[in-house]
């Protein structure tokens, strides 16, 4: 008789537990496989990435200049992080087509012009892809768009060289974890939320900052 007690109390105990997991998954506010992934390829060695980072980001954007849906997420971005200093976070242009390109020759130039000439914010370029991206069509173009907001008369030199390289590494760190699509974020190499799994902008950043806190 006392060993039936002790069974029946081992048996409750175990699907009281199970019911406990239930109900804590199901209060989950995001779900894996629905509302983010777990990344499925990444680099073997992030010492050998080809983006040279010295640590895991906390953030990598996945973007195009043109995309509104980007713009929409960059905006609410601004806003998530302008009281986390201590995020890592960066971008990376997606060249998902070969009209892409163009449009990812701005960051690396932007990056060699800073500090050097006054520039957009990101939020400039979008609105100016977004109205017009026929201002991007080349890489000339595009830079010369850059030297006209700056308004100056001596322009820098540019290391193009960089700036080709810039791109194939891009193209090369988004084949690596697969992505095809923007908006995409990628949290700390370990997940990944896009656009269709999100559905709004504002409900990627409350992705994001949930995949970041727990």
């Amino acid at each position: 008789m006392a060993k039936l007690k002790l069974l029946l109390s081992v048996l409750i105990l175990a699907i009281l537990s199970q019911v406990s997991s239930a109900a804590q998954q199901s209060a989950e506010p995001f779900v894996e496989g629905v509302d983010y992934f777990k990344v499925e390829s990444q680099l073997t060695d992030i010492k050998d990435d080809l983006t040279q980072l010295e640590e895991v980001a906390d953030l990598e954007i996945f973007y195009w200049y043109g995309c509104y849906a980007c713009w929409q997420v960059e905006s609410a971005m601004v806003n998530y992080l302008a009281d986390k200093p201590d995020l890592r976070v960066i971008r990376t242009p997606l060249v998902a087509h070969v009209n892409w390109r163009e449009q990812a020759y701005i960051q690396p130039l932007m990056e060699q012009l800073a500090n050097k000439v006054p520039l957009p914010t990101e939020l400039d370029v979008y609105q100016a892809c977004l109205a017009d991206c026929s201002v991007f069509q080349s890489y000339e173009s595009g830079r010369d768009w850059l030297f006209e907001q700056a308004e100056i008369e001596d322009k820098p030199i540019i290391d193009e060289v960089a700036i080709w390289a810039a791109e194939k590494n891009y193209q090369n760190r988004a084949d690596s974890f697969s992505i095809s699509q923007v908006p995409t974020i990628i949290i700390k190499e370990s997940f990944v939320v896009d656009a269709n799994s999100a559905k709004s902008a504002d409900r990627m950043i409350q992705i994001v900052n949930y995949l970041l806190t727990r």
